[in-house]
């Protein structure tokens, strides 16, 4: 007993310290040191501790080899939280050979006595089948254990689960109930997925109030799809007095992030000045950080300024080069370009068939103006073999 009691007081010294608690400097070096000695005897919590901080490179040289080894130490003794981060080590590679089958059997271990992070792992193996075969019921089984003990993670997945009707009947009601309970968590995620909700209806009734009261939770946390979101219902107007000032601010935080769509629009609001000062040159660059993540407005937006010699020097070639990545993705803009591009013969021999067979794929997706330039030309007596499909559905 009196053995167990210093063991106990040696594990309390240990997080004192780790903590800076009860009247003790924070001292990594100090708490690895005393979890040294209740872990030499015996106690599995300590073992943890060991783990942890030297995992973690906290008052040691961190060691991943050697800190699994202290996890192991535990693991044998039952200990779920050594069970659980020694499967997180066999997730990761981490100190061991990455292998998701021990790692899916060390988190069962854990799980099995209850412990949530190592439920919801197992919800991610199953979704994924990594280490087994991929199975979205028991996926959402396990996700579910975990959520119902409020794991904020597992609350989210569980949602998605839902929400997308795998392994689970798609219930958009229970989809926003648990994305609730994780916004509620303060996970931004789950804020951002809550938002999305709000602003469809969703499982909920519209409502672009609650839907703004969300997406800002998680933009402020940084989730960048989130200050997309907010970027696009300011621009638009939507449950907002339009404002393209804080339209352009919340893309902007977006497009720092490396957001591709946010990384358009923000760059399109600096070619128009809207909300910030016109800046052909600093849209050009905006543009080119979005297209090179294969983002087809923007793709088509630098075929354009390449024709017209806007912001760039004009380049007919670079032209067509950027409208062919954007067409290839259906961007009907880009078709459009790339007919005006052969029907006046820039960068290429004028070809009208070539043009008529771009302006037809373009009109046909609804762009109003490859349809009347493929009308004036039908009219001319080319292409009599083209026919457009009827009726036009114009897009802006």
């Amino acid at each position: 007993m009196a053995k167990r009691g210093v063991t106990r007081c040696q594990l309390e010294l240990a997080r004192a310290f780790q903590r800076g608690s009860d009247g003790h400097l924070k001292d990594n070096k100090s708490a690895l040191k005393s979890s040294l000695r209740a872990a030499e005897q015996g106690h599995s919590t300590a073992d943890v501790t060991v783990g942890f901080l030297i995992m973690s490179g906290q008052g040691a040289q961190r060691d991943s080899a050697k800190a699994t080894m202290w996890f192991l130490k535990a693991a044998h003794r039952g200990c779920a939280d050594s069970q659980f981060y020694l499967g997180e080590s066999y997730r990761e590679g981490r100190g061991v050979l990455r292998d998701y089958s021990k790692a899916m059997e060390w988190c069962l271990k854990a799980a099995t006595q209850g412990h949530s992070d190592a439920q919801s792992r197992i919800g991610w193996f199953y979704s994924r089948g990594l280490g087994i075969p991929q199975n979205y019921t028991k996926s959402a089984e396990w996700y579910s254990k975990a959520a119902h003990q409020g794991h904020a993670d597992a609350q989210l997945n569980l949602g998605v689960l839902y929400a997308e009707g795998r392994g689970v009947p798609q219930d958009h009601s229970k989809s926003a109930e648990w994305f609730n309970k994780a916004a509620h968590h303060g996970h931004a995620d789950a804020q951002f997925n809550l938002g999305l909700q709000y602003e469809y209806g969703r499982g909920v009734s519209a409502d672009y109030s609650k839907a703004i009261e969300w997406y800002t939770k998680a933009a402020k946390q940084g989730r960048s799809s989130a200050q997309y979101a907010l970027g696009d219902l300011y621009e638009c107007g939507r449950g907002v007095t339009q404002n393209y000032t804080k339209s352009a601010e919340w893309f902007r935080k977006a497009a720092h992030q490396g957001h591709a769509g946010a990384q358009f629009k923000f760059g399109y609001q600096l070619e128009r000045g809207r909300g910030v000062p016109k800046d052909d040159s600093n849209a050009m660059e905006w543009y080119f950080k979005a297209a090179a993540q294969g983002h087809p407005r923007a793709q088509s937006a630098l075929g354009v300024s390449y024709h017209d010699g806007l912001g760039v020097p004009q380049d007919f070639a670079l032209a067509m080069e950027w409208y062919l990545k954007a067409a290839g993705q259906g961007s009907a803009e880009a078709q459009t370009g790339i007919g005006m591009l052969y029907h006046n013969g820039e960068g290429v021999k004028r070809n009208t068939t070539k043009a008529m067979g771009w302006y037809l794929k373009a009109a046909n997706q609804g762009s109003k103006e490859a349809r009347e330039l493929f009308e004036k030309l039908k009219a001319k007596g080319y292409g009599s073999h083209l026919e457009l499909a009827s009726p036009p559905a114009y897009s802006e």
